[in-house]
């Protein structure tokens, strides 16, 4: 239901193109039979876009190209969402991205070879850029299912007790 009203809230914001919340959604769902921890974000082209421009350089995805885009979305994944389970972080291993509208998919995963006692999950995407940059994660394991909002000033969830 949460991930409903996620979806709901960002197609408002797209419908009548008011760009004052900042705001980014990512699926977490453990897949057993992957043994993998698969991920999902949604997040606007624009701020993404302008998190690659420097001062003298504009980049655009339509300009420069997906090919450029997603090189430099894997090397800035890499630095700004990160999983540490059970005390280990994890490698990150970027799958691709599509474009829909302004919002830019990004699709990638973790593999895992133990269970999951506890999970840090650390998502500071934008937030480096956007001071009141929003981030939602959407935390499934098994039947446990929460979600979380991170900021700034919290950039990460610490799940440890997977009880509904």
């Amino acid at each position: 239901m949460t991930n409903f009203f996620t979806y709901i809230f960002l197609c408002f914001i797209q419908i009548i193109n008011i760009h004052e919340f900042y705001v980014s959604a990512t699926k977490v769902d453990y897949s057993k039979e992957n043994s993998s921890i698969q991920c999902v974000s949604r997040v606007f082209l624009d701020d993404l876009e302008k998190s690659f421009s420097f001062d003298d350089y504009i980049f655009s995805v339509n300009k420069n190209g997906k090919q450029k885009f997603d090189s430099l979305l894997k090397k800035y994944l890499n630095k700004n969402f990160s999983l540490i389970l059970n005390d280990e972080k994890l490698k990150l291993s970027f799958i691709g991205t599509e474009i829909d509208n302004d919002l830019a998919i990004i699709y990638f995963e973790f593999s895992i070879k133990k269970k999951i006692d506890s999970i840090v999950i650390k998502n500071s995407i934008l937030m480096d850029k956007i001071s009141t940059q929003k981030n939602i994660i959407h935390f499934s394991y098994d039947s446990f299912k929460r979600s979380y909002l991170l900021s700034k000033k919290n950039p990460y969830v610490i799940v440890n007790n997977f009880k509904n």
